[in-house]
């Protein structure tokens, strides 16, 4: 059970271990920034999204707040949250819906940068 004033999170299997990857590989620069665990360090990326896109702050339904090598996040501005996608094998993969044809994922299409990464895999 987590502390009062704290909430707990599942997070999916493979999304949480790539941003355990990223902070274990980070972990010395990180506590230069005071975050001193992993848990300090997902709610650094919280925080640091939501701040980039605050939740309803325009009028797109969609837009993309991170890119890290295959791992590609999207604001729902509809569901309120954010969306990880999977680009692998030239395919992208939602891991929320657990689909590769769900509307996150037609998004993810639609962005050049992302398409670009597409070719050049291919």
């Amino acid at each position: 059970m987590p502390k009062d004033g704290f909430k707990s999170y599942a997070l999916n299997e493979k999304l949480y271990d790539f941003w355990k990857n990223e902070y274990e590989n980070n972990k010395e620069n990180l506590k230069i920034s005071g975050i001193s665990s992993f848990s300090s360090y997902i709610t650094s990326l919280l925080t640091e999204s939501m701040n980039k896109t605050p939740p309803n702050s325009n009028d797109s339904l969609m837009s993309m707040i991170y890119l890290k090598d295959d791992l590609l996040g999207i604001q729902d501005n509809i569901q309120n949250c954010v969306i990880d996608l999977l680009i692998k094998n030239g395919k992208i993969t939602c891991l929320v819906d657990n689909k590769d044809d769900c509307v996150h994922v037609g998004f993810a299409y639609s962005i050049p940068i992302v398409n670009k990464l597409l070719n050049k895999k291919n």
